[in-house]
């Protein structure tokens, strides 16, 4: 419902909605606990079979690793300015310097941005670049999370899932 609400906002104040990609999310966080796996002999030509490691980093298919990327995004956009939401904490605003407000929508690993302009939706990708490798960045958003988008002649916004749709 957060996701409709933006692009309800984002059409009746004719901003401009952008989207973040951040690529191999899972893998670019430390940790907090600690974790011991053994190791997969096929990935290490002559490592015994007994062979167990600590994990540093986050890894695909551990149980904690979308918490622990997810507490790492939260953390990195506190510390740049934005504020979540009372009502969803998924949902993110900040004062820009020229006064007006933007607005990050996160799942997971995607990002939703509103702003006044695709320049000032441009500063979040640059400041993720910082702290994530790879951010791959859709100045005029697409899609989000398997949601088609499309800007209608009028300004306003189109929202559908042909995919979606498809597999009925």
């Amino acid at each position: 419902s957060s996701f409709r609400l933006l692009v309800a906002l984002a059409a009746a104040r004719g901003l401009v909605l952008s989207s973040v990609d951040i690529s191999g999310a899972f893998l670019q966080e430390s940790l907090a606990e600690v974790v011991y796996v053994k190791f997969a002999t096929r990935l290490w030509q002559g490592a015994p079979t007994d062979t167990i490691v600590r994990l540093c980093r986050s890894l695909y298919g551990l149980r904690q690793a979308p918490r622990c990327f997810q507490l790492g995004l939260v953390k990195f956009l506190e510390e740049s300015g934005y504020v979540a939401t009372v009502s969803d904490p998924c949902v993110f605003t900040k004062r820009l310097d020229d006064g007006s407000d933007q607005t990050v929508l996160a799942h997971v690993d995607d990002l939703l941005i509103m702003g006044t302009s695709a320049e000032a939706n441009k500063t979040l990708h640059t400041t993720l670049l910082r702290k994530y490798q790879k951010v791959s960045w859709e100045e005029q958003s697409e899609s989000f999370v398997g949601t088609q988008i499309t800007r209608t002649s009028e300004g306003g916004y189109k929202l559908s899932m042909p995919g979606y749709c498809s597999t009925i």
